[in-house]
């Protein structure tokens, strides 16, 4: 696991972390995990959003909402919420 944590709008965390995982060498999954919002899916991933590789019904907060109930989260159910925009095709975005 690798964590990189800023305040909003500290130049570079999110840039920084998607360049990381996009050249990753294996399949990861990234998490965009601002409290205020992600930068993400507005910014580099925002072509995806519009043509609807990217669904705004998937991310983190529907992953929370399948697996509130269940003991310690259900990561079958994880690949449900994730997201694979071109750019980087081995990386499940979850923002």
């Amino acid at each position: 696991m690798v964590t990189i944590v800023s305040g909003k709008g500290s130049p570079g965390a999110t840039t920084t972390i998607a360049a990381l995982a996009s050249t990753w060498p294996t399949p990861v999954v990234l998490a965009d995990c601002d409290p205020a919002g992600g930068d993400l899916v507005p910014g580099w991933l925002g072509q995806w959003l519009v043509t609807g590789t990217i669904r705004r019904d998937r991310g983190l907060l529907s992953y929370a909402t399948a697996t509130r109930h269940a003991p310690a989260g259900d990561p079958a159910v994880l690949g449900e919420h994730l997201h694979v925009a071109p750019p980087a095709p081995h990386v499940g975005w979850q923002v």
